[in-house]
């Protein structure tokens, strides 16, 4: 850790499960508001790894039992869940190889799918996401709209091009469809180029995940740009991270050392053996986010606007320029 951070007790604790392999003593529990530790790991949707983590490391005896009985809940439901998911995951690739189209499937999918987790209910997963190459992206979205699924909005072609198709929807299925054109935004995407990936799948490697695995929050979440962090990724890093190593050119990466600047002060891991002078302001504005209510607050309202305004300058391009998309608009407008 570079400086002594104010974390809440809470936080401390869901940390601590999650993530110390060490003997827990039960005066960590003193004093802790697990109406708060709720509140904490669910806006990091983590309540099934958190039961699942106390429950292996025998620490659920130190919770309230109505608290056991509603963690205990969620995790078969989300266990359920991602039976389903495993299910569906197989009826889309079998849709997709008889069209002989590549495909590579990541994130939560990827990582379910292939096992990543001591039990599948603790990963909680909101759709299913795959790449495919730019030329087959056509083809595959009228294929699955062949196969039952709908499309949820217009795509968008000429300046606002996102890195995935709007979601697919199948009313007979439990989780939408988002189809990669690239993974990443497309303003950072040649950091984890589309074809790279695909080659790597066809070439069975695997050393991609931990930087995807990476990048996905840091760009996509914009966890870089905010200097936020989610405990689902940082999870995700340390179990993909046991069976493949990040290449250490990539920790010179910016988007991935402020990842890494965040997970080495909160005690995670332990990656970045030497501070430059950009790390030392990064960990600065690290600091006073988490101290400092009112820069907080700032903090994020400047983020917004870093987000927000791009986006809506190139909608703006978008509906003038593209008659398709300027006429979903006007219709969801009712204009």
């Amino acid at each position: 850790m570079y400086f002594k951070l104010k974390i809440c007790k809470e936080e401390k604790l869901i940390i601590t499960i999650l993530f110390k392999k060490e003997d827990i003593d039960m005066d960590e529990f003193k004093n802790v508001c697990f109406e708060k530790l709720v509140k904490i790991a669910s806006s990091h949707l983590m309540l099934p790894a958190l039961y699942s983590n106390a429950k292996k490391k025998n620490l659920l005896k130190y919770f309230p039992e109505d608290l056991n009985s509603f963690l205990k809940k969620i995790f078969e439901e989300n266990t359920r869940r991602n039976q389903i998911l495993i299910k569906e995951l197989n009826e889309l690739s079998k849709i997709i190889v008889k069209n002989n189209i590549s495909h590579l499937f990541v994130k939560g999918a990827y990582n379910i799918k292939n096992n990543l987790y001591d039990s599948p209910g603790e990963r909680m997963v909101g759709d299913i996401d795959f790449l495919v190459n730019k030329n087959d992206l056509n083809v595959t979205e009228k294929i699955l709209l062949k196969n039952g699924y709908r499309n949820s909005k217009v795509d968008t072609k000429k300046f606002w091009i996102r890195p995935h198709i709007p979601k697919l929807i199948n009313t007979k299925k439990l989780f939408s469809v988002e189809i990669h054109r690239e993974q990443l935004r497309y303003f950072k995407r040649n950091l984890l180029p589309a074809k790279e990936l695909l080659e790597s799948m066809r070439l069975k490697k695997t050393d991609y995940l931990p930087k995807l695995c990476v990048l996905n929050y840091q760009i996509n979440d914009y966890g870089a740009t905010s200097l936020s962090y989610s405990f689902r990724s940082i999870y995700d890093y340390i179990l993909l991270s046991k069976k493949h190593e990040m290449n250490s050119k990539d920790f010179k990466i910016r988007d991935i050392r402020n990842f890494f600047l965040i997970t080495d002060t909160l005690g995670i891991t332990h990656n970045i053996k030497k501070l430059n002078l950009v790390d030392k302001i990064i960990l600065i504005r690290f600091y006073f986010k988490k101290t400092y209510k009112f820069y907080y607050l700032i903090d994020n309202f400047i983020v917004s606007l870093i987000k927000v305004i791009p986006t809506r300058f190139l909608q703006f391009l978008e509906f003038i320029f593209d008659k398709y998309y300027r006429n979903y608009v006007l219709k969801k407008l009712k204009i």
